[in-house]
């Protein structure tokens, strides 16, 4: 009995769930007539929706995806599977036919984009890529995987939606990382089988690739020691997401390609944060070395933070590997720099001067007095990400990445090699007065924050030293004045006998005379 009144409740938790995820796609897709690019707010009108549903059902799934990957990585029994993915695909049905009610004009539904034979590689992998973000992210972050409850888990699994839908919505429009609201807008709308069975089959290969990700960055989520090479994987890893964003954002130019960018960041932050720190970037690891902050405490940190770097530039080019090999559906014609128009002064002013405030803000975050930033990380530097590149991205295309601008070095054909070495040489010397600033605007440290700082360190070792100097003067100066209190004072017992003396000499003067 109890049993099954749990089965009711997650059942009907479920549905609900999905039917308002529907609802809300179909609705924003519908009764945005007022808009001359209907599609543009729909990925952030959705992902709030997400996030608020992550929040009111803290252990709840909503994407059969999410439910398999769940399943494979033992967090979840595979006899409750079935119960998870029959309500999440009927309550994307229900969604659908209600939404339909609500916008009567059929103009307006769904459509669904067709896909030629040549595009369905394309369209699988690009799929599963962001499949596999979306299931890793909730695996990282969700509340039923980790042990000590992450404020940010609905933030984070929302804004994976925005990531996907603003990098890849211009090629594929019906991808929502979610095989329940797949098979609800294919059923529901005149479709081809083949296509549908590509989303399919990228969203289920997603589940795979996120199972096997989490299991070697967390291998403490499954009684194993943490090693360091899993934050190496986490480094790649992350990496390799905000490469294929940057560069869907490049190929496509879309217009919330910034947004876009700043929510792959989030979301990283947010998954890896607490097993690599989620650098995901050469300039903020070299800027944590230089000014003291610890990669990783088993490690020598010069060795770590070389090893970051490696790990940062693997993920690059792996990434730029992909891109190459699904160019046909993204590269247009001519892909030109999106900065052509502007001077190479103007460009490296850009680089420099964002890639050192999105340094400084990253070490900001790891410093003193800063600790309890820990939850917020992912949204301040999202936020700071988002801020540069609406400011600058059509001037340098906001990279403020070595990693980022050598897997698009590597991607885009149009990009010569001298480009690589010309961003690298501005984003170091950005680097170079972030850590300027910070050595002058924080350099007091406090007293919990000594023992992450090499800095701190010395002077914390020299001020004991002093302390201990000090003391030992103290201490001596004490013992000297006992000694001289011992030995009592020779000048006072000599002017006792003298004034003796003195007394006795009138007597003796008067038996002299007699």
């Amino acid at each position: 009995m109890v049993s099954f009144r749990h089965n009711m409740k997650t059942a009907l938790a479920e549905f609900v769930g999905v039917f308002f995820i529907m609802l809300c796609i179909g609705c924003n897709v519908s009764g945005r007539e007022e808009f001359s690019d209907p599609l543009l707010i729909l990925p952030t009108s959705v992902a709030s929706m997400v996030m608020a549903l992550y929040y009111g059902c803290p252990k709840a799934h909503f994407n059969p995806a999410v439910t398999l990957s769940l399943a494979v990585t033992r967090f979840v029994e595979w006899r409750e599977v079935p119960i998870y993915i029959v309500s999440q695909v009927f309550g994307a049905l229900a969604g659908c036919l209600c939404y339909q009610q609500i916008h009567s004009n059929p103009a307006n539904f769904l459509a669904i984009h067709e896909h030629p034979r040549s595009e369905y590689y394309d369209l699988v992998v690009c799929q599963a890529i962001f499949s596999t973000m979306m299931c890793l992210v909730f695996l990282c972050v969700s509340p039923i995987t980790t042990k000590n409850k992450k404020q940010f888990y609905g933030l984070a699994i929302g804004f994976v939606i925005i990531a996907q839908r603003h990098s890849v919505r211009k090629v594929f429009r019906d991808g929502w990382n979610n095989p329940a609201i797949t098979f609800s807008i294919y059923t529901t709308a005149p479709s081809s089988t083949p296509t549908m069975l590509c989303h399919l089959l990228g969203e289920f290969l997603g589940v795979g690739l996120a199972s096997m990700i989490h299991g070697l960055t967390f291998p403490e989520a499954y009684d194993k020691p943490g090693t360091f090479m899993a934050k190496l994987v986490a480094e790649l890893v992350g990496t390799f997401f905000l490469v294929v964003t940057f560069a869907c954002h490049i190929f496509l130019k879309t217009a919330m390609g910034p947004w876009a960018i700043a929510a792959t960041l989030l979301c990283m932050m947010c998954a890896f944060g607490s097993s690599s720190g989620s650098h995901l970037n050469p300039a903020v690891t070299l800027a944590l070395r230089i000014t003291g902050r610890s990669v990783d405490e088993g490690s020598p940190l010069s060795l770590a933070a070389f090893l970051y770097v490696v790990a940062q530039f693997l993920g690059a080019l792996i990434a730029a590997l992909v891109i190459k090999s699904i160019s046909g559906t993204l590269v247009l014609d001519d892909v030109a720099p999106v900065f052509e128009s502007f001077t190479f002064r103007q460009l490296a002013l850009a680089e420099a001067f964002f890639t050192g405030f999105l340094c400084f803000v990253m070490v900001s975050t790891r410093a003193m007095g800063t600790r309890d930033l820990t939850q917020v990380a992912g949204l301040i530097v999202g936020s700071c990400m988002t801020a540069a590149g609406f400011a600058v991205g059509a001037v340098s295309a906001a990279l403020f990445n070595p990693a980022v601008t050598l897997g698009l070095v590597m991607a885009v054909p149009s990009w010569s090699p001298r480009m690589f070495f010309s961003y690298l040489a501005f984003q170091l010397f950005g680097t170079m007065l972030c850590c300027i600033f910070f050595m002058i605007t924080r350099g007091r440290l406090s007293a919990e924050d000594v023992s992450s700082s090499r800095v701190g360190q010395a002077a914390h070792k020299a001020i004991e030293a002093f302390g201990a100097a000090a003391s030992a003067s103290a201490d001596l100066a004490t013992v000297a004045a006992d000694a001289l209190a011992d030995l009592g004072d020779p000048f006072g017992e000599k002017t006792d006998k003298t004034d003796k003396t003195a007394e006795k000499s009138p007597a003796k003067e008067s038996t002299e005379a007699v």
